[in-house]
């Protein structure tokens, strides 16, 4: 199975964001905060990572290509409240304040590394 370039460029943005938020969380609120932080940045990664495993389908023309689309769009957000359900189901002493900013962070620096990640310089061989 091959990844994107700009697959594995949002894959590292995000677990830096996940970390990030993790110790900025630990600072402030402890072990909980800290835990609550690492669930909900995962949740955001798992959509991503479910987002990118539908958009893998073959598309052979335009309205293939949408529907593949629209099908991993659908599943990644199945796939994010289920998890956010299931987070706050199954951990009563979350911080939730911890948890959505780091679900929120990891989220947009998602988006921006994939969005960004076309755009960065490639080495050239041309002399």
């Amino acid at each position: 199975m091959r990844t994107s370039n700009s697959f594995r460029i949002a894959m590292a943005w995000q677990s830096v964001a996940i970390v990030a938020a993790g110790l900025v969380a630990a600072g402030f609120g402890g072990l909980d905060a800290l835990l609550s932080s690492v669930l909900g940045g995962t949740v955001a990664l798992l959509g991503y990572v479910a987002f990118w495993w539908f958009s893998r389908l073959s598309a052979k023309s335009a309205r293939d290509v949408l529907r593949v689309a629209i099908r991993a769009e659908s599943v990644k957000l199945t796939v994010i409240v289920l998890l956010l359900w299931l987070s706050f189901v199954a951990y009563p002493r979350m911080v939730v304040a911890a948890f959505m900013c780091a679900f929120v962070a990891s989220t947009l620096f998602a988006g921006f590394a994939a969005a960004l990640s076309s755009n960065f310089p490639r080495s050239s061989t041309r002399s």
